[in-house]
């Protein structure tokens, strides 16, 4: 979507007594991989990306557990709507520890998705790429150069068996997060208020959302 038909979605008489959300100005600098970041020749799934704007470089390292797995990078919108999502839960409740609900399919109600097992499916693996990925941030602006290592998550706790019983479950086993002091404070510090009702207008397009933040 380019960004006058973006422009004219916001200026339009439909979009009446917008609800605000939140992002942060390091998102609407240097943004997460459009599509799935994959090797040249072969399309092997990259565990290693990078993306500068200005001499600012984002660089992102996946997860290799201890079997071996690589849990992939974060691409595409669904890990730009949850990061927005949790940057305006921070904002409006001043707390580093985000709950998920008890479900998937709570989850997916919070973030206004379409509960269905596609979408399921693809908020599991992108959530568990964007909360186990490694990010660093490159600053070489004016003459100096300076770099910060910036995990999203302290801690992550999804309980997403579809199977289990969750009338016998205790209240503390719903899935969450907590976020990094690093992470916490950047939020924080500059909250930028973003227009719900646009960004669902265009949720489907990484570039749109890109171009709108």
């Amino acid at each position: 979507m380019p960004s006058n038909e973006i422009s004219s979605i916001a200026d339009s008489d439909e979009v009446e007594s917008p609800v605000i959300a939140y992002t942060v100005p390091i998102l609407a600098q240097v943004a997460l991989p459009h599509s799935k970041p994959i090797t040249k020749n072969g399309g092997v799934p990259l565990s290693h990306w990078s993306r500068s704007v200005n001499k600012i470089k984002l660089v992102m390292n996946s997860y290799m557990d201890g079997d071996g797995i690589d849990h992939g990078l974060p691409w595409g919108t669904l890990p730009r709507l949850i990061l927005i999502w949790i940057i305006t839960e921070v904002t409006h409740n001043n707390t580093a520890h985000i709950e998920l609900g008890d479900s998937l399919s709570a989850w997916l109600r919070q973030l206004d998705l379409p509960d269905n097992g596609g979408t399921r499916s693809r908020l599991q693996s992108q959530a568990d790429s964007l909360f186990t990925a490694r990010f660093t941030l490159e600053d070489r602006r004016e003459g100096h150069f300076s770099l910060v290592n910036l995990p999203l998550a302290e801690r992550t706790t999804f309980f997403w068996d579809p199977n289990r019983n969750l009338a016998k479950q205790p209240e503390q086993w719903r899935s969450a997060i907590d976020l990094s002091p690093g992470f916490f404070k950047l939020v924080k510090e500059a909250p930028v208020p973003i227009d719900l009702g646009l960004l669902k207008r265009i949720q489907k397009s990484p570039l749109a959302l890109d171009v709108y933040v």
